[in-house]
């Protein structure tokens, strides 16, 4: 559960609602994780399946964040269907716009995938991208 204020809620609904992208993805991190305020009164439900649905939307406009989040989502297959395919499907759609933290989850892709020599390049991308925490995973790749 993640604390926020109840006013900082209200104004990323009111953000969210008119249009604003980045504010959308925040909207769908609190439903991924749920929402307390500073007295723990819960603000947010956790509803991940909500959250799902705001990544995809905003994934299918570019917001790399939001790409990032479904990857996640689709490559773990903790609340949907695991689906590796798309996960680096949408990890890549990060890459191609700089995010180093993407080419490092999709390192993670192919770790899981037991695919080390992939695993390795895209680790080693991210660290050519300034993610300087790919370094201890490529060092597990050996």
């Amino acid at each position: 559960m993640e604390i926020v204020e109840k006013e900082k809620w209200e104004k990323l609904l009111a953000l969210a609602e008119n249009g604003d992208a980045e504010a959308q993805w925040e909207v769908g991190y609190y439903y991924e994780e749920g929402a307390v305020d500073k007295l723990d009164n819960l603000l947010v439900e956790k509803n991940p399946l909500k959250a799902f649905d705001l990544y995809t939307l905003l994934a299918k406009q570019g917001n790399q964040d939001a790409q990032i989040s479904l990857s996640n989502f689709l490559s773990t297959g903790e609340y949907i269907e695991q689906d590796y395919e798309a996960a680096i499907y949408w990890a890549k759609e990060a890459i191609k716009q700089g995010n180093s933290g993407a080419a490092k989850n999709l390192g993670t892709i192919y770790r899981d995938l037991r695919k080390p020599a992939m695993a390795f390049r895209c680790y080693q991308q991210a660290v050519t991208m300034g993610d300087t925490d790919a370094l201890f995973d490529m060092g597990i790749c050996y």
